[in-house]
């Protein structure tokens, strides 16, 4: 788009609909739209400019001051979460809109964020980008096409995952359960968990909705041939999803899950633990405490209990799982799992960790129990592999 916009090029970049009938309010909302997509930081729209461009869409010019009144209006109210700036005295640089519900550096990454989503379709993409590019300047929209490059592997057409959240997030509103049915997926194939009779209709009582690890979760209790238990469901694999007519299942161990989420989800690796927390210290090697930050948060504490300050130390908590264990057999020598020396060891070091509050027996205890599962997935795996 040209540096210098001439009434045909403002007419044309803008909405049909717009200012269809020369009254005041009309051109008030024309004068607003041509702002909104056509100026930033560094692109300005004169009053004359404008008014030329509405004597093209009505055929009738409003005089220059009566723009002017308008977008002094503008710059003065911040409508729609608009920030117009005025020109400073003695320059034609034009008004400009320098602030809309994003800018476009947080944009680009929406956009980003957006081309990459797992769950979604692929049309649900492209609103939702369009929807972004739309909500900054044509120049800014340029600008982020030309220098955005996503991850283009080809991802399954998953359904409405936001119908899920939303009839999900209906029923823990309403305290029903929801009922839905429940996809999985075999050599390129999918299929419906089915019983006897067909597939299931699962009627659960939703606990919360997680987003972690790129997916969208839904944590429930089943109540599945009466098996009451906590589930971890994911949203794309949701079918058909419904707010029954059953009241949700109320009980003291559903308000602690609904309590203790954020604490639980901090606990487990790709939405999967075994529900116990263990208190783990784990040996790292500088160049790998990366690696742990990523998983654990940057709230990590390293503690150098020696006067090697290339390995540090850190307690963390988190539930055993065999995902757990893949993260950890992954980074080979540059992070172990290590049996806490004594209770003075743990003191000295970690006396002001939550996380290490537990008597020292409790903590030989949680190392020695990591320890034996990891040892079981490693001989189930060279058994397997003989």
């Amino acid at each position: 788009m040209g540096e210098k916009l001439t009434a045909e090029d403002i007419d044309c970049s803008l909405p049909a609909h717009i200012c269809t009938s020369s009254s005041s309010k009309a051109q008030m909302l024309y004068i607003a739209e041509a702002l909104r997509c056509l100026t930033d930081e560094e692109h300005g729209l004169t009053a004359q400019q404008l008014a030329d461009a509405i004597a093209v869409r009505t055929g009738k010019a409003p005089s220059e001051p009566k723009v002017l009144r308008d977008l002094r209006l503008l710059s003065e109210n911040t409508p729609f979460g608009m920030q117009v700036e005025a020109p400073t005295r003695g320059k034609n640089t034009g008004f400009k809109c320098t602030k809309l519900f994003v800018t476009s550096s947080q944009a680009r990454l929406l956009i980003n964020m957006v081309h990459t989503c797992k769950f979604i379709t692929p049309a649900q993409r492209r609103e939702l980008v369009e929807a972004l590019h739309s909500m900054v300047s044509y120049y800014q929209q340029d600008a982020i096409v030309e220098d955005v490059h996503t991850d283009s592997r080809e991802r399954p057409a998953t359904p409405d995952v936001f119908l899920a959240a939303d009839k999900a997030a209906e029923a823990i509103k309403k305290g029903r359960c929801l009922e839905f049915r429940y996809a999985d997926r075999t050599f390129g194939e999918e299929f419906l968990l089915s019983g006897e009779e067909g597939p299931i209709l699962f009627v659960e009582t939703p606990i919360a909705l997680i987003y972690s690890f790129g997916n969208y979760y839904l944590e429930t209790w089943s109540t599945y041939e009466c098996d009451g238990r906590r589930l971890v469901r994911r949203l794309d694999k949701i079918r058909d999803p419904v707010v029954s007519d059953v009241l949700a299942v109320k009980s003291s161990e559903i308000d602690s899950l609904r309590e203790t989420v954020e604490e639980r989800t901090a606990q487990v690796f790709d939405m999967w633990g075994d529900g116990t927390p263990r208190t783990l210290f784990l040996r790292v090697e500088a160049r790998m405490a990366k690696y742990v930050y990523d998983r654990f948060g940057s709230d990590v504490k390293f503690e150098h209990v020696s006067a090697d300050r290339s390995v540090g130390f850190t307690c963390v908590v988190v539930q055993l799982s065999p995902t757990f264990f893949r993260w950890l057999f992954g980074m080979g020598d540059g992070i172990k799992v290590i049996k806490p020396v004594d209770a003075l060891w743990v003191d000295a070091f970690w006396k002001e960790t939550p996380r290490a509050k537990k008597e020292h027996g409790y903590l030989i205890e949680d190392y020695a129990i990591a320890m034996q599962q990891y040892l079981d997935l490693l001989e189930t795996a060279r058994t397997l592999e003989g």
